[in-house]
């Protein structure tokens, strides 16, 4: 059995305007590449998004989210925003503001009539370190918080029972629905994976071991 595919290779590369930018502290294309969240100042609390319409420019959209930031009596210090990561559904972002000690996850919606900027912060009263989606449900984030790994259901403002103690650093791989977590006890740091409800030890080590944690997957699995 024989199949042969043509292989076309552009020649000549056309750049195309598609925004004139005063300034840009951050970009994050999204996974389906037809949206760019920026961030102008990362000393305001303010996001653009960039819809990329083929030929067509389109003026990027601007959000304010001064007002979904939780208030803080006294604090007259500088704002840090950075973008965290989008849906693998392209349709949300998490940033993350920092004020000082407080830091603040915030959930957008990147659609013209989208939803209201949503603080998970602020609707589950917990100190969130770090933050990720789960898999293709936008609506579920995994969260760091106080060395307790959780997940929330966003749209109920439900917040899980701890899933793991101990927890130092979290990351997604594969369909994003798989996570590892490193975690530690007065003696020990374990390197967990939880899949769904499952939890698998890859491997424990002596705390004084310098450890790094790289996830990827193999053939797909």
């Amino acid at each position: 059995y024989r199949t042969e595919a043509a292989l076309m290779i552009p020649l000549t590369l056309r750049p195309v305007r598609e925004a004139t930018l005063t300034a840009a502290a951050e970009t994050s294309i999204s996974p389906d590449h037809r949206s760019i969240a920026i961030v102008e100042d990362a000393s305001l609390p303010a996001l653009l998004f960039h819809q990329i319409e083929g030929n067509q420019t389109v003026e990027p959209r601007r959000i304010d989210l001064a007002a979904t930031l939780k208030p803080i009596e006294g604090y007259t210090g500088p704002i840090s925003l950075k973008i965290a990561e989008w849906s693998l559904g392209s349709r949300y972002l998490l940033v993350e503001v920092v004020r000082g000690e407080n830091h603040e996850f915030i959930r957008v919606d990147s659609r013209v009539d989208g939803e209201s900027p949503v603080n998970l912060t602020g609707i589950t009263a917990l100190n969130i370190s770090a933050a990720l989606f789960s898999g293709n449900d936008s609506n579920a984030v995994f969260v760091l918080a106080s060395g307790e790994l959780r997940q929330i259901n966003v749209s109920d403002k439900a917040v899980s029972a701890p899933l793991a103690t101990g927890v130092e650093t979290i990351s997604l791989f594969g369909d994003g629905s798989d996570l590892a977590y490193v975690s530690s006890d007065d003696a020990m740091r374990t390197v967990t994976i939880l899949s769904g409800s499952k939890k698998t030890v890859i491997r424990s080590l002596a705390k004084e071991v310098p450890l790094r944690l790289d996830t990827d997957v193999y053939h797909g699995q």
